[in-house]
């Protein structure tokens, strides 16, 4: 028994999607925490594995760089659909803490659609399309500015509460 699993397969995320990826921070004093970061993702959205991939790489990146805010640019991918990709809200929330990690994607044409019906029909608990969505990285960025005030707000209150 000890033989068959000793015939290990090595595996890396580049094996589960043709998706390919980038990380952008903007600049910073010396081991001060950036106001936001960028993650980008460029290609065809063909299945679960590309899901997978989006929010392992997602949640790597912002374990390894952490930022106030997190932009995701999907500006240069093709989504038509598929609930997974919902996973991505998922990035940056801080259990038990329930309040939205101030969280923005860039859009594109390859992709809105796609996103605006996950997000308003696909989800428990619905969005608009413009709470999360814009079509500029400069906006996207205000946006996640705007979010961070209300994310700091729920987390103070959430402090306040006494907890059991």
């Amino acid at each position: 028994m000890i033989d068959s699993y000793m015939q290990l397969t090595s595996v890396n995320l580049d094996q589960l999607s043709a998706l390919v990826h980038d990380v952008k921070l903007p600049p910073t004093q010396r081991f001060a925490v950036p106001e936001f970061k960028v993650l980008s993702y460029k290609g065809q959205y063909q299945s679960r594995a590309d899901a997978i991939y989006i929010l392992a790489t997602a949640k790597a990146a912002h374990e390894a760089w952490y930022s106030h805010g997190l932009v995701i640019d999907f500006g240069e991918l093709h989504y038509r659909g598929g609930d997974e990709m919902a996973w991505v809200l998922q990035v940056g929330q801080q259990p038990p803490l329930d309040c939205p990690f101030p969280l923005a994607f860039v859009v594109g044409p390859g992709c809105e659609a796609g996103l605006r019906s996950l997000l308003e029909l696909g989800l428990q608990r619905p969005v608009t399309f413009k709470e999360y969505c814009t079509d500029s990285l400069e906006s996207a960025v205000k946006l996640v500015a705007a979010k961070r005030t209300a994310f700091q707000h729920c987390r103070d209150q959430w402090l306040k509460t006494p907890k059991n």
